[in-house]
């Protein structure tokens, strides 16, 4: 899918549409407040380095097999948010991951199987996305050179936090929140591979950079993703 690439780039600007004026929009919403609030702990360098298996597990997130509608209006709120910035990408976005053409479901299984991640539950969709950041910005390009149990870790890491989000308690929004973290993922490492192909990997790299670095705080140049989740180098 290579005009995934258009999409991805334009990622970069808008992916979070971000913050709070964004009511209309809660998944971004909850997402940015969220991924704010839990990368000021590694920021702050005040992580519990315990490992994954010996922390309390959260409050669920997990939800059903998302249903048909679920992910066109995922893919459609997505599509909207693009369209006011660049209606090419829009367009390149809807005519790929729209009803009836590519399901960005079974992509992102296809990618996370084997990391130990759920395929339906909120805080394994960001822990994914996450993930997929650091392997971007830190030039990993096979899930097979991350450190063992690392995936398991950053859902440790970042679960408690949105599990304390009282607006994900509401019936359908840890399931709007996951759906949104594995379409951007799909067209995030839609746009990696693209890159790769075209010989434009370190541009694209600085971009996935700055979009973590600006909109959540994460400088995935200066952590390391250990068994515990991210700390700092």
């Amino acid at each position: 899918m290579k005009v995934l690439l258009i999409a991805a780039a334009l990622l970069l600007a808008a992916a979070p549409a971000a913050r709070a004026q964004d009511g209309a929009y809660v998944p971004s919403v909850l997402f940015s407040t969220s991924a704010l609030d839990a990368t000021r702990d590694v920021r702050e360098d005040r992580t519990d380095r315990r490992p994954a298996a010996q922390k309390a597990r959260p409050a669920s997130l997990a939800y059903a097999t998302p249903s048909a509608a679920l992910k066109a209006q995922t893919v459609q709120g997505y599509v909207n948010r693009l369209r006011a910035k660049n209606p090419a990408a829009s367009q390149a976005v809807a005519a790929n991951l729209g009803p009836g053409k590519h399901d960005y479901g079974q992509i992102y299984r296809g990618i996370v199987q084997g990391t130990g991640l759920r395929e339906h539950d909120a805080a394994d969709n960001l822990a994914a996305f996450l993930v997929l950041g650091w392997m971007i910005v830190n030039d990993v390009p096979q899930v097979s050179g991350l450190p063992a149990g690392a995936p398991q870790g950053v859902r440790a890491q970042f679960a408690p936090k949105l599990a304390a989000n009282a607006q994900l308690a509401a019936p359908g929004a840890a399931a709007q929140l996951g759906e949104e973290m594995k379409l951007l993922f799909v067209v995030v490492q839609g746009g990696w591979q693209s890159a790769l192909k075209e010989n434009t990997l370190p541009a694209y790299r600085q971009g996935v950079a700055a979009l973590f670095q600006n909109q959540y705080g994460l400088d995935f140049a200066k952590v390391k993703l250990t068994a515990q989740g991210f700390v700092k180098k």
